[in-house]
């Protein structure tokens, strides 16, 4: 997506960054610079039946995908204000935040909670 941005002559950069850790945020953030456009893109889901999902399976989603998604929208969104530009914040969240399935109930809610 970075290479189709800049082809188009845009400018972008991509990072990998453990969402769930605060400091990592901060610290991805610190070295991006400047933004003007966030995508939150994080995501992982457990596989199992609803009645078999214990609470560390439960915490590990809705920690990554939706409070994960939260602090990195929260920590993007206080750069831009302070360098009094704005921004977007795009959240990508997952047909799934609608629909119902099996065996993926810790998903299901924390992407219709974005």
């Amino acid at each position: 997506l970075v290479e189709a941005i800049e082809v188009a002559g845009g400018q972008a950069q991509a990072f990998a960054l453990d969402v769930t850790c605060r400091e990592d945020i901060c610290r991805v953030l610190d070295a991006a610079g400047p933004l003007d456009v966030l995508v939150n893109n994080a995501g992982v889901s457990d596989s199992q039946p609803l009645l078999a999902c214990d609470d560390q399976s439960w915490d590990r989603v809705l920690d990554t995908n939706l409070k994960g998604a939260w602090a990195v929208a929260q920590e993007s969104a206080r750069r831009m204000v302070a360098a009094g530009k704005g921004g977007s914040l795009i959240n990508v969240t997952s047909i799934l935040a609608s629909r119902v399935a099996g065996a993926v109930g810790p998903y299901l809610a924390a992407k219709a909670g974005l």
